[in-house]
This record gives C-alpha cells, structure tokens and sequence, in this order.
C-alpha cells in the first residue's frame, strides 16, 4: 500500500526536560503527597493536580507559554526502597578525605522514606531557567529535601553542594534531618563490587565516545548486570511497538498545517482502524497515551513530543533485528520503519523478529546513557552539544531502553525515568 507518512515535521524540535530528584527522610509517601500538594496549591496561581497509580502528578504553570513544572510522587513503597539502596551503593563508593561528612550523608540516604521527581524544563534564557530553579529549592526547603542533580550529584536545599560522585562538597560537616529509621539499605561491602562485566562495558563505551569526541564522566555509575536483566517479553515490545506508532501517526498529522481539520480527522480515523485491524493497539495504550489519543488538544509542544517517538519505534525494531541503528547523531529513517509496519502485521513481526542478545542491549543503553549525560552537561552549562549527539534521539533511545531491559526494575512506560 501507499506510505502515508513523511519525515517528522520540521517544526517538532526536541526540547530537552532534565529531571532532578528530591529525597526526603521526612515525610513518607502518603504525608508526603499532602504536604507537596498543599504546598504547591499555597504557592502557585496556576496548578493542575492529577490523581494517578503513582500517587499523584502536580503540574505548575510557570508563564504564559505553556512552560511548566511537574512533580511526580514515587507511592509504591517498594520502588522507594529499590532507589534508597541503588543511592546508599552509590555513595558509599565516592572517594572523600571528610569520612564524617561521607557517613552523614549516608545516614541520611539510608533513611530516606520519600521521592519526588521534578521534570525540569532546560531551555530558555538564564534568568529564566534561574527563576525555574529558585523554585525547585523552595519545594526541596518545604520538605527538608535533598536535591539529587544528573551525574549523581546532591545538593542541600540551601543550595549548597553536600556531595558528588567525585567527593566534592561546599560543606566540612552535615547534620541528617532524619524522622524515622527503616532497615538498613546499605549495600554488603562483600557484593558491592559491579563485577568485571559491567566495568569491562562501561571501559568500552569510555572508548567509544573518545573516539566519537563525546565529553564523557568518569562517576557515572554501571548498569544492570546481565544476570540480573529481565528484558520485555518480544509480543510485549510488538504491542509497544504498535501503540507507539499510533501516537506518532496521532502527533505529525495535527502538526502538518496542510490538512484542514476535517480532512485531518478522517484521514487519522482511516488510519488508525487499519492499524487496529493490524495489531489491535487500542488496549496497548498507557493511561497518558489514551489520554492524549482520546484528547489531543492544539498545543504542537505535546504533538511534537509524540511525533519525536518515531525514534522509540526505531530503537524497538532494532531490538527485533528488522532495523539497523547508528549513532544518535540524526533522527532515524522514519520512512523504512513505516514501510515494515504497514508491510506487516502482528503476527507476521513475531515470527519475522528475533530479539537482539542481551549484552548487545545493555552495551547500548551503558552507551546512550554517557551520551544523554553529555547532552545534559552541555545543556547545563550552556556549551555546544557534541556534534556526534542529537539530544532528542538521544534522550528517546534512553528512555526506551530503560523500559526494554527494565533498568531499575521499572517497565510502567509512563513511569520510565532516565537519570543520568
């Protein structure tokens, strides 16, 4: 059949959205949703709140542009547990002279109760973005937070450095603000050690971005082991696949402006039936992504966000093997991944696909995750991004393969993080 499809439209820019993460040892996750919302409500002129399975999501209009903060509350107990440990085994490594303040700082991690992660908008002018900050550490003084910066990088609400990964601080003593003491979460100094298979990964992608001059960090943690990866089941990440693909389809056809409204409607209509006849999408859906589906609005930053998905696409049908991927330095080939899509069918892609090898993925995404730190440091320190990176291809592949190998335990698609 024809190829409904064209490249992404060139006004779909990526705008990067950092994500800092506060950690309270105060407030556990039930208190903690109350005092945020209550704090939030008190203080903005202009908050949505949206009750959701993590608990809740608050987003905080900040100008007439549509800029905004979100906060998501991290609810399930467990998932709260699983990053208190992943801090308390990263911190425990940093090489300081200040042991006092070192053993401070983990006492503090070991007794942390509560999360909220904070999507950052990274673009804009600098008074601006200062502005966007200010408030942020408002938030974290609230609820006697710590602030936890890409690189692993923890900041006091004061807005003082407390600790990095390379053992920086602004501080020579801290006093933990703890309420309440949980079991220990510090990691067994016998099993501590990532193993050679993770250094020996992390060593080549090191290389490998030397070689592409990709600035790069040396405290940067390791990623999963290979045995400890449950990747997703192969119908699973076709059903991804699927409900993905109508997003896209969804997200460039509201922003090509030569479809008037009614021809655009019919078009999509037509468009996604067939695709529901193919691979039965509609029930695949996340609770956002129905959402948007069923209400897509007229902001092009949010159509432009899903249409930039095309690269979530490429990344899976590289997992299948039916597409090659280079390096993220250019938007994929929308036009071959369209064509195997409405080639096939559901089926057809699970007999046809074979899932990549499992060291070749976590080589990926150990790969991608040093580049989205590359993106976000120059970002942050308003340097030219490297010419080997696209930030957007960059943050997409990221994301995607931390759903695909489920890094931290996470494979909730809305509730994917990728921290750097």
């Amino acid at each position: 059949m024809n190829n409904p499809h064209q490249e992404p439209a060139a006004s779909s820019e990526h705008h990067e959205r950092g994500l800092l993460t506060l950690y309270t040892s105060t407030y556990a996750p039930s208190p903690l949703i109350r005092k945020l919302r209550n704090f939030l409500l008190q203080t903005a002129q202009e908050c949505r709140v949206m009750e959701n399975v993590e608990g809740f999501t608050v987003l905080l209009a900040l100008y007439d542009d549509a800029t905004f903060l979100q906060f998501n509350v991290v609810q399930d107990q467990a998932k709260v547990d699983q990053q208190a440990r992943s801090l308390c085994a990263c911190f425990a490594q940093v090489p300081t002279a200040n042991a006092t303040l070192k053993e401070s700082v983990l006492q503090q991690l070991d007794a942390l109760c509560g999360i909220v992660s904070v999507q950052v908008p990274l673009y804009g002018e600098e008074e601006r973005l200062a502005s966007i900050f200010r408030r942020i550490y408002t938030v974290a003084g609230g609820l006697a937070a710590l602030l936890l910066y890409p690189g692993m990088v923890l900041y006091h609400p004061e807005g003082r450095l407390l600790l990095s990964s390379d053992g920086q601080s602004e501080y020579t003593a801290y006093t933990p603000a703890i309420a309440g003491k949980t079991a220990s979460r510090r990691p067994d100094p016998l099993i501590a050690d990532s193993g050679e298979e993770a250094r020996s990964r992390k060593a080549r992608s090191i290389r490998q971005l030397k070689k592409l001059n990709i600035p790069h960090t040396d405290n940067l943690p390791v990623i999963a082991l290979e045995e400890s990866t449950r990747l997703q089941d192969k119908t699973d990440i076709i059903r991804r696949l699927a409900a993905l693909y109508a997003t896209c389809i969804q997200g460039e056809l509201y922003l090509r402006s030569e479809f008037a409204h009614e021809d655009r409607e019919k078009l999509l209509a037509e468009k996604l039936q067939e695709l529901e006849e193919r691979y039965g999408m509609f029930a695949c859906f996340t609770p956002q992504e129905r959402e948007y589906m069923q209400r897509p609005g007229l902001d092009p930053e949010v159509h432009a966000a899903y249409a930039w998905r095309y690269e979530d696409c490429a990344v899976l049908l590289w997992a299948l093997s039916l597409m090659d991927m280079g390096n993220p330095s250019a938007t994929c080939d929308v036009r071959t991944l369209t064509n195997i899509l409405w080639e096939e069918d559901f089926q057809s892609l699970v007999n046809k696909s074979t899932l990549r090898e499992t060291p070749l993925l976590l080589d990926t995404c150990d790969f991608i995750l040093r580049c989205h730190w590359a993106c976000r440091n120059a970002i942050l320190n308003e340097e030219a991004l490297p010419s080997a990176l696209d930030a957007g291809v960059v943050f997409e592949r990221h994301y995607t393969l931390n759903w695909l190998l489920r890094i931290d335990g996470e494979e909730d698609w809305d509730a994917i993080t990728t921290d750097t």
